[in-house]
Protein backbone atom coordinates (compact mmCIF):
# COMPACT_ATOMS: atom_id res chain seq x y z
CA UNK A 1 0.00 0.00 0.00
CA UNK A 2 1.26 3.67 -0.69
CA UNK A 3 2.34 6.38 1.64
CA UNK A 4 2.85 9.44 1.36
CA UNK A 5 6.12 11.20 3.69
CA UNK A 6 8.42 13.73 3.60
CA UNK A 7 11.62 12.68 1.52
CA UNK A 8 14.98 11.99 3.48
CA UNK A 9 18.85 12.46 2.80
CA UNK A 10 18.60 8.80 2.48
CA UNK A 11 16.26 9.07 -1.04
CA UNK A 12 18.80 11.11 -3.12
CA UNK A 13 19.81 8.04 -5.60
CA UNK A 14 16.13 7.07 -6.27
CA UNK A 15 15.33 10.79 -6.62
CA UNK A 16 17.92 10.99 -9.00
CA UNK A 17 16.64 7.75 -10.65
CA UNK A 18 13.32 9.41 -11.11
CA UNK A 19 14.53 12.42 -12.86
CA UNK A 20 16.22 10.83 -15.26
CA UNK A 21 12.81 9.46 -16.66
CA UNK A 22 12.17 12.95 -17.58
CA UNK A 23 15.41 13.30 -19.32
CA UNK A 24 16.92 15.26 -16.15
CA UNK A 25 20.22 13.93 -15.74
CA UNK A 26 21.44 14.31 -12.02
CA UNK A 27 23.86 12.41 -10.07
CA UNK A 28 22.57 10.59 -6.57
CA UNK A 29 25.78 13.22 -5.36
CA UNK A 30 24.06 16.38 -7.36
CA UNK A 31 20.72 15.46 -5.91
CA UNK A 32 22.45 14.93 -2.33
CA UNK A 33 23.62 18.13 -2.47
CA UNK A 34 20.30 19.65 -3.48
CA UNK A 35 18.38 18.21 -1.30
CA UNK A 36 20.25 18.79 2.04
CA UNK A 37 19.47 22.51 1.53
CA UNK A 38 16.07 21.95 0.35
CA UNK A 39 15.17 19.54 3.67
CA UNK A 40 16.90 22.51 5.89
CA UNK A 41 14.74 25.49 4.59
CA UNK A 42 11.06 25.95 5.45
CA UNK A 43 10.45 27.69 2.47
CA UNK A 44 10.75 24.11 0.40
CA UNK A 45 8.92 20.99 0.90
CA UNK A 46 9.66 17.43 -0.72
CA UNK A 47 7.27 14.69 -0.59
CA UNK A 48 7.61 11.02 -1.43
CA UNK A 49 4.90 8.38 -1.98
CA UNK A 50 7.08 4.96 -1.10
CA UNK A 51 5.42 1.68 -2.12
CA UNK A 52 7.12 -1.61 -0.96
CA UNK A 53 10.15 0.17 0.39
CA UNK A 54 10.95 1.51 -2.76
CA UNK A 55 10.08 5.69 -3.94
CA UNK A 56 8.00 5.53 -6.33
CA UNK A 57 6.99 9.43 -6.71
CA UNK A 58 8.06 12.57 -5.83
CA UNK A 59 7.41 16.21 -5.48
CA UNK A 60 8.91 19.68 -4.61
CA UNK A 61 6.79 22.49 -3.91
CA UNK A 62 8.77 26.25 -3.04
CA UNK A 63 7.72 29.37 -1.55
CA UNK A 64 7.66 31.70 -4.53
CA UNK A 65 8.42 35.69 -3.52
CA UNK A 66 7.88 37.56 -7.09
CA UNK A 67 7.32 41.30 -6.88
CA UNK A 68 4.86 41.28 -8.78
CA UNK A 69 2.63 38.84 -7.21
CA UNK A 70 2.03 37.90 -3.72
CA UNK A 71 3.66 35.19 -2.16
CA UNK A 72 2.23 31.40 -4.00
CA UNK A 73 3.55 28.04 -3.96
CA UNK A 74 5.32 26.73 -6.91
CA UNK A 75 5.44 23.16 -7.76
CA UNK A 76 9.26 22.86 -8.99
CA UNK A 77 9.09 18.96 -9.65
CA UNK A 78 6.65 16.34 -9.90
CA UNK A 79 8.08 12.78 -10.73
CA UNK A 80 6.30 9.32 -11.07
CA UNK A 81 8.02 5.88 -11.81
CA UNK A 82 6.95 4.91 -15.42
CA UNK A 83 6.05 1.64 -13.65
CA UNK A 84 4.12 3.50 -11.16
CA UNK A 85 2.07 5.83 -13.45
CA UNK A 86 -1.88 5.86 -13.43
CA UNK A 87 -2.28 5.02 -9.79
CA UNK A 88 -3.12 8.17 -8.08
CA UNK A 89 0.40 9.23 -7.06
CA UNK A 90 0.27 12.22 -8.82
CA UNK A 91 -2.66 13.90 -6.94
CA UNK A 92 -1.78 12.37 -3.73
CA UNK A 93 1.40 14.15 -4.33
CA UNK A 94 -0.48 17.40 -5.56
CA UNK A 95 -3.09 17.03 -2.53
CA UNK A 96 0.10 17.45 -0.15
CA UNK A 97 1.90 20.29 -2.16
CA UNK A 98 -1.91 21.66 -1.76
CA UNK A 99 -2.01 21.34 1.86
CA UNK A 100 1.83 22.68 2.23
CA UNK A 101 0.48 25.85 0.80
CA UNK A 102 -2.82 26.15 2.07
CA UNK A 103 -1.25 25.30 6.21
CA UNK A 104 1.25 29.00 5.08
CA UNK A 105 -1.75 30.65 3.20
CA UNK A 106 -0.15 31.91 0.13
CA UNK A 107 -2.07 33.58 -2.24
CA UNK A 108 -1.85 30.31 -4.96
CA UNK A 109 0.01 27.74 -6.29
CA UNK A 110 1.42 27.03 -9.91
CA UNK A 111 3.21 24.29 -11.47
CA UNK A 112 6.13 25.38 -14.03
CA UNK A 113 7.54 23.37 -16.74
CA UNK A 114 10.76 24.19 -18.03
CA UNK A 115 10.93 21.46 -21.18
CA UNK A 116 8.25 22.09 -23.92
CA UNK A 117 6.34 19.18 -23.91
CA UNK A 118 2.58 19.04 -23.76
CA UNK A 119 0.51 19.82 -20.78
CA UNK A 120 0.40 16.22 -18.67
CA UNK A 121 -2.99 14.78 -18.24
CA UNK A 122 -2.64 15.24 -14.29
CA UNK A 123 -2.33 18.94 -14.68
CA UNK A 124 -5.02 18.98 -17.06
CA UNK A 125 -7.19 16.85 -14.69
CA UNK A 126 -6.67 18.91 -11.77
CA UNK A 127 -8.24 21.75 -13.72
CA UNK A 128 -4.80 23.37 -14.14
CA UNK A 129 -4.75 25.49 -17.48
CA UNK A 130 -1.50 27.24 -19.46
CA UNK A 131 -1.38 30.53 -17.42
CA UNK A 132 -0.59 32.49 -20.77
CA UNK A 133 -3.83 31.16 -22.43
CA UNK A 134 -6.26 31.30 -19.42
CA UNK A 135 -9.12 34.12 -20.18
CA UNK A 136 -9.93 34.04 -16.62
CA UNK A 137 -6.92 35.03 -14.25
CA UNK A 138 -6.85 37.94 -12.61
CA UNK A 139 -4.67 41.05 -13.39
CA UNK A 140 -1.72 40.03 -11.29
CA UNK A 141 -1.72 36.43 -13.29
CA UNK A 142 -1.41 37.83 -16.15
CA UNK A 143 1.91 39.55 -15.57
CA UNK A 144 2.49 36.22 -14.52
CA UNK A 145 1.31 34.72 -18.05
CA UNK A 146 3.18 37.08 -20.46
CA UNK A 147 6.64 36.45 -17.80
CA UNK A 148 5.91 32.60 -18.77
CA UNK A 149 5.05 33.23 -22.25
CA UNK A 150 8.38 35.42 -22.84
CA UNK A 151 10.58 33.04 -21.42
CA UNK A 152 11.09 29.35 -22.20
CA UNK A 153 8.87 28.20 -19.10
CA UNK A 154 5.46 27.22 -19.29
CA UNK A 155 3.18 28.13 -16.22
CA UNK A 156 0.10 26.67 -14.95
CA UNK A 157 -1.79 27.89 -12.31
CA UNK A 158 -4.26 26.68 -10.00
CA UNK A 159 -7.21 29.12 -9.31
CA UNK A 160 -6.52 31.24 -5.54
CA UNK A 161 -7.66 30.12 -2.53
Amino acid sequence: MPSLRNAFASDAARLAELSRQLGYPSTEAEIASRLAGLLTNDDHAVFVVEEDGEVAAWIQVSLSRLVESPLSAEVGGLVVDERHRRRGFGPLLLGAGDAWAKERRFAHARAVQRRARRRPPLLRARGLSRGEAAADLRARDRLTALQSRASRFRSWIWPAW
